[in-house]
């Protein structure tokens, strides 16, 4: 954990999208990251289907205590009024649980919309090696963190990369550097939605 979130230092600093179905501990942790930058905005890719998840429940499934310190709450509810917080599902309208076949459908497609695909952790013979092993042979830019603990995606061909060495493989994939004038622009250009 401590590798990634120190990955996640640098990459915060982009202008990313951040999409994913944000349950596992590492995954709430970037999701709250995700909404702590104005540079960064943020998808939520549900399992359940819409008729069934609202901006309510998806945190209801995610936050709970012990776990339920979510400092970036605010911030979450003004993107959500001011429809700047995107959900999406590719589930039954319907369906009312999170199904492992929908779980893994909605992974494999929220990989398939990213430009750059980021696994912070998979042992071999877990679910997330699987879907890494799937996203390496279609040659989407993927990479993890360089860590011992990663070795079984690193000899898959995934690349390992630290705080330091990241950014570069990000500009290379087309990421920019957040800058005081891009984030100025943007601030303008939602202004302007809202009024």
């Amino acid at each position: 954990m401590n590798d990634t979130n120190q990955i996640l230092f640098t990459v915060r600093e982009y202008e990313m999208n951040y999409i994913g179905g944000w349950h596992s501990v590492m995954e709430t942790e970037i999701f709250r990251l995700s909404l702590f930058r104005k540079n960064t905005t943020t998808t939520l890719f549900s399992a359940k289907g819409l008729r069934n998840e609202t901006f309510k429940s998806f945190l209801r499934d995610r936050f709970y205590p012990p776990l339920h310190e979510f400092p970036e709450e605010d911030e979450y509810w003004r993107r959500a009024e001011n429809n700047e917080l995107l959900m999406l599902s590719i589930s039954d309208p319907d369906e009312t649980r999170h199904l492992r076949k929908n779980i893994m459908e909605r992974n494999w497609i929220a990989c398939a919309l990213a430009d750059i695909v980021f696994i912070p952790y998979g042992p071999k013979g877990s679910k997330t090696y699987t879907m890494a092993k799937r996203i390496a042979k279609l040659d989407l830019p993927i990479f993890t963190n360089d860590s011992d603990e990663c070795k079984d995606l690193h000899d898959i061909g995934i690349l390992g990369f630290n705080r330091k060495t990241v950014g570069a493989f990000l500009e290379d994939k087309g990421a920019r550097v957040a800058t005081p004038e891009n984030e100025i622009r943007e601030s303008v250009r939602l202004y302007r939605l809202s009024v």
